[in-house]
Formats: structure tokens, sequence, C-alpha cells
């Protein structure tokens, strides 16, 4: 008894962190190549700045309450599919940090498009995967593929005017 709640607890630990660290390498990121964001021509749609880093922080917070209902609701990790779903959650991480650097960090538009593609397909992965066992953290997760797709046409856009 002792044993499973003290691995619980560590699996919780290590979702506030990862959530937490994916997203604080974001926002270093995105400081580091505001000059440039804010020399690039933009689309007259996208929302200032402030309204931007709210979103992320609430999109953040269901990432982070989709993985918290998952390791609630799923304590026997001998699944296979308990495995590739935290193995999506990981990518999904990865990816978010890519995406941003390829973007904020090294100015690559283009690639930065594909990076999203990515990782709507890897968020789009996790939604079906979590669906069949948990339908609140497949559903938590609806609003970060939803940003994913609305970046994506952002990006495009961004790419055609520069």
């Amino acid at each position: 008894m002792k044993k499973s709640f003290m691995i619980n607890r560590f699996r919780y630990a290590a979702a506030v962190i990862g959530v937490f660290l994916v997203s604080f390498i974001n926002k270093i990121i995105v400081q580091s190549g505001q000059d440039w964001y804010n020399f690039i021509n933009l689309p007259a749609y996208i929302p200032n700045i402030k309204s931007n880093r709210i979103i992320l922080s609430i999109i953040f917070i269901l990432i982070f309450l989709s993985i918290f209902f998952f390791l609630r609701n799923n304590k026997e990790n001998k699944e296979i599919r308990y495995q590739a779903i935290l193995i999506f959650f990981l990518t999904n991480g990865i990816l978010n940090i890519f995406c941003f650097t390829l973007f904020f960090a090294w100015n690559l538009v283009f690639w930065s498009i594909w990076g999203i593609v990515f990782l709507n397909l890897s968020t789009l992965t996790l939604i079906i995967l979590l669906a069949k066992n948990n339908k609140l953290s497949s559903i938590l997760l609806i609003p970060y593929f939803l940003g994913g797709v609305g970046i994506s046409y952002v990006l495009y856009n961004i790419y055609l005017i520069n």
C-alpha cells in the first residue's frame, strides 16, 4: 500500500514538473526571440502578447489536468497503451519546445509550420488513445489540439507575408 502511494506521488510530481518545465522553457525561448517577432510582418488578427500568454497558461493547465486524470485513473502501468500514452505526452512536450525553438530562437517559419503539423498529429493520436480509457483526459486536450491548428494557420500566413 505504501509503495504504490509513493509511486503515485512521484508520478504526480513528475507530471507537475514536466508541464512546468515545458512552459518555463517555452517562455525563455519566446523572450529570446521577442525582438525578431516584433520586427516581422504579422497578420492583423493575431492577439497581443499578453493574451497569448494567458491562452498558453490555460492550455498548459489543461494539459496538466489531462495527465493528472490519466495517472489517477490508470494505476496499472503494465498495459501497452499506458506506456504509449506516456510516450506521447513526453513526445508532445519535446515537440512543443522544438516548435517554439524553430520559430522564436531560430526564426525558421517554414520549418516551424512542419513542427506544428507533427505536434498536431501527435496530439490527435494522444487524444484518440486516451479516449478509449479516459474520456476526461482526452477532452481536456482538445483545446490544445485546436490551438495547434490555429497556430498552424497563423504560421502559414506569417510565412506568406514575410
